[in-house]
């Protein structure tokens, strides 16, 4: 029996020394998870990597978790906003300057619009145990190789009986406070400059008419947005109107600013413009060659408008104040267009249009609007209510009409046409000789008109909401071309979610969510 009690004994002896040097090694070396406790690891944010990120671009995020080895780490992508695209990730080690291990997690997203964003929080399990970990809030700008430049007007307007200074955007942005609560919101009627030196018109109802008194002068200023160089500058006159240059800016002098991307509005040019005779106006045609970030020059025009110039005593303001009115041609406006058409503080086109058409580029929802008509206008007869709906739209912003739309009805009647006649011409052949040629012309137009018909039906066209053409169907690719929102453009190609569209000539790939099918 003592025997058999010695190896027992040096068994608990050398139990008892390995959880000595285990409690021993526990105090001198703690594990990598009491490098931070629950506390620290709550207060960890994933941070941007650059302090601004650019649209189609990626956007890097880091989140370094020292002290916890990447093991012990699992996270899990929270749902993202429409805006907001999941890229890649990637984990590595991590050593601090203590040499002890830890986790560094890389996060890359990509943005389609510019603004200020703050990611969803991010699931992360450490040690075991289960955070959110938030994300810090990213600027986003415009991405300086695809942005193109913008013009942007912005009014203001002179006090009864004075000679009021011309002042630039951030003089009279200040003032848009008084505007609010001076104007009555209930009256889309004349806004008076008795009480306020300025007002502007913001660009979601630029397609709205303004209205001011006869011989009475209306100030306004001309910005440009990602704008790197002007080239050219220049502008026609009108008859029967006075139309003056008062002050010219640095940057129409031609002078370049620099490679650095700047997102803010800079002034051209102030303006003071007289219309002598009342009637239907629009602003002078200002024609600016400008130089964008992507090196490319683009033509940018002023923002179409549609001014209304009254005389004084029919004027629906007092005639002691010069002043310019917003109305409302479309229905009775809501509380939010009231609010932005009388308070907003600019109106801004996208700046690319055609120099005979000078139209104007219209918005995303404007142009499925106008798909839409088109796509009616397919299913109606030639001539129908639905192609005056589109011609009726398409002037409205100033878009090329002549272009219509195949008629599948008249298709169907072209077909059933060409089979009676068809059926005829074989009757025929046992009558008259000149009942038979007849019959047998008549086949050969509606067969014709058949064909035709057939072959314009098969071609795809779409509307295109505005926007660069690639050469190749990738994002990195040099933009060949620009073209504005609500042309219709013929459909050739599709790889992926790019499409190759082709018109007046000019060709590229264009992503296909910018494109409204024509069927």
């Amino acid at each position: 029996m003592e025997k058999q009690d010695v190896p027992a004994a040096k068994k608990r002896r050398c139990n008892s020394r390995l959880l000595i040097l285990f409690l021993f090694s526990a105090v001198l070396f703690p594990s990598y998870g009491e490098k931070l406790n629950r506390g620290q690891i709550r207060s960890l944010q994933v941070l941007p990597l650059a302090d601004t990120a650019f649209t189609q671009q990626e956007c890097g995020f880091v989140l370094t978790i020292p002290g916890v080895p990447p093991e012990q780490v699992q996270t899990a992508m929270p749902v993202l906003p429409e805006h907001v695209q999941f890229v890649s990730s990637r984990r590595s080690d991590f050593i601090d300057s203590d040499r002890d291990r830890g986790t560094r997690l890389e996060f890359w997203f990509s943005f389609k619009s510019p603004g200020n964003f703050t990611i969803p929080a991010l699931t992360a399990v450490i040690n075991g145990r289960r955070y959110s970990i938030p994300f810090a809030k990213v600027s986003v700008q415009e991405n300086p190789d695809t942005v193109l430049p913008k013009m942007i007007i912005r009014f203001s307007l002179n006090a009864a009986g004075g000679k009021d200074k011309v002042s630039s955007g951030g003089d009279f942005l200040g003032n848009d406070k008084s505007v609010a609560a001076d104007a009555d919101a209930a009256n889309v009627g004349a806004v008076s400059s008795r009480n306020r030196e300025f007002l502007s018109l913001s660009d979601d109802v630029k397609t709205q008419p303004l209205s001011c008194v006869v011989g009475e002068s209306v100030y306004f200023t001309v910005y440009l947005k990602y704008v790197l160089q002007i080239v050219k500058f220049d502008w026609e006159l009108q008859k029967d109107a006075l139309f003056t240059e008062i002050k010219r800016y640095e940057i129409a002098e031609g002078k370049p600013r620099g490679r650095e991307f700047f997102a803010e509005e800079v002034p051209v040019a102030d303006f003071e413009w007289r219309p002598l005779l009342p009637g239907e106006w629009s602003l002078p045609n200002i024609k600016i060659t400008a130089t964008a970030y992507n090196g490319s020059r683009v033509e940018v025009y002023t923002p179409f408008s549609m001014i209304t110039v009254l005389e004084p005593d029919e004027a629906p303001f007092e005639k002691d104040s010069a002043s310019i009115s917003v109305k409302t041609p479309y229905g009775p406006p809501s509380d939010t267009d009231k609010a932005n058409s009388l308070f907003a503080y600019a109106f801004e086109d996208s700046g690319i249009q055609e120099k005979e058409a000078h139209m104007t580029s219209l918005q995303e929802e404007e142009c499925r609007r106008l798909a839409d008509l088109r796509c009616e206008e397919r299913k109606s007869l030639p001539f129908s209510a639905s192609c005056k709906a589109r011609i009726a739209y398409e002037k409205r912003f100033g878009i090329p009409t002549g272009v219509t739309e195949p008629s599948v009805p008249l298709f169907y009647w072209c077909s059933a046409l060409c089979v009676l006649f068809g059926l005829l011409t074989l009757t025929a052949v046992f009558f008259k000789k000149r009942i038979f040629v007849l019959f047998l012309i008549l086949f050969a137009a509606m067969f014709v008109m058949l064909v035709v018909n057939r072959i314009k039906l098969n071609q795809r066209y779409a509307v295109f909401a505005g926007g660069s053409l690639s050469p190749v169907p990738e994002h990195t690719a040099v933009v060949s071309h620009e073209e504005t929102g609500g042309l219709r453009v013929k459909v050739l190609e599709r790889v992926g979610n790019w499409t190759y569209i082709s018109y007046n000539g000019n060709g590229g790939w264009v992503l296909s969510d910018r494109l409204f099918l024509i069927e």
